[in-house]
């Protein structure tokens, strides 16, 4: 059964990293809790130190769509102490598993 993936790639500051990567993990640790989230990593770049990114497997496009309205709300009250982050890319790929 195909799953579904994305791979996030963040820009911020250098000085911002350790605070992307800290909000990155509080999100890891909610996207987790949705039985539909299969794998959430995050990434650091030992060449690029204003880079993170973020790996995630889905049960299905639904599945993720549906977590992102979920995932937005609980981060809305946070919003003023979040890092300036730039999304610099997004891709999507069906996971064959």
């Amino acid at each position: 059964m195909d799953q579904f993936g994305v791979l996030t790639h963040y820009k911020c500051t250098v000085n911002d990293h350790e605070s992307l990567f800290q909000v990155l993990n509080e999100l890891k640790q909610l996207v987790l809790e949705q039985s539909e989230c299969k794998l959430y990593t995050i990434n650091v770049s030992d060449k690029q130190l204003d880079a993170i990114f973020t790996y995630e497997i889905w049960s299905s496009a639904a599945a993720y769509q549906n977590s992102l309205s979920h995932e937005l709300q609980k981060f809305v009250p946070l919003a003023p102490s979040l890092p300036v982050v730039v999304v610099e890319e997004t891709n999507t790929f069906r996971v064959h598993m």
